[in-house]
């Protein structure tokens, strides 16, 4: 009888890793298919979106953005996928802000420079 309830268990198991949709660019989701869909109930969340796909320059989010914000289109979402979203903005930024903050130390570095010679040639 276990051989039995094992065999159900391993079907059931291929069944929901074959169950798995495939997104509009032929990915396999980063969600399971049973995970429920949330609504886009705040324009917090509207204005989060929107950053985040300027700071990713994600053209295929930011076209279904421009038809109105996510509240008037009631938007559903995924919250595996909206953390997902997150984490890469998020990521975007810390480097650029890594980035900038080495432009910015050089920046400094080269007007210290330029200070310290002047005042050099300013006491000649």
């Amino acid at each position: 009888m276990s051989s039995k309830i094992q065999y159900s268990t391993e079907l059931k198991r291929a069944q929901k890793r074959q169950h798995r949709s495939i997104s509009d660019d032929g990915q396999a989701p980063l969600y399971k298919e049973d995970e429920r869909l949330r609504e886009a109930a705040t324009y917090v969340i509207d204005n989060r979106v929107r950053e985040c796909a300027q700071k990713l320059q994600d053209t295929a989010l930011l076209a279904k953005l421009s038809a109105g914000d996510l509240v008037a289109q009631e938007a559903k979402y995924h919250a595996n996928c909206l953390i997902d979203l997150y984490r890469k903005a998020s990521r975007v930024a810390n480097d650029d802000e890594s980035e900038g903050g080495t432009q910015s130390r050089i920046s400094h570095g080269i007007a210290l420079r330029e200070l310290v010679t002047f005042i050099e040639e300013s006491r000649e």
